[in-house]
């Protein structure tokens, strides 16, 4: 079973209320990145040890990468292109 398998199972097995005590933990980079991948505006992401997230988008063959600052920004504006509001 791969990493994120093992997460993904992890995950399944906390109540609805740890849950959300975890994601209230997150940095507001990789929540803005996670509600755009729930809605569908992104198709993953994954962050560098260097500040910098790759983010998978449809119709692209290469992740984007945007720095850790321009993060909410540059979802902002894809949420604009895409006329889709998370």
């Amino acid at each position: 079973m791969d990493s994120a398998a093992d997460y993904d199972e992890a995950w399944k097995q906390l109540s609805p209320e740890e849950q959300l005590r975890i994601e209230r933990l997150l940095p507001q980079e990789v929540l803005s990145l996670k509600t755009a991948k729930e809605s569908s505006l992104i198709i993953d992401f994954y962050e560098l040890e260097t500040g910098w997230f790759q983010v998978f988008i449809a119709g692209e063959d290469k992740p984007v990468s945007i720095s850790k600052s321009n993060v909410i920004s540059w979802v902002q504006e894809q949420e604009t292109l895409n006329c889709v509001t998370i």
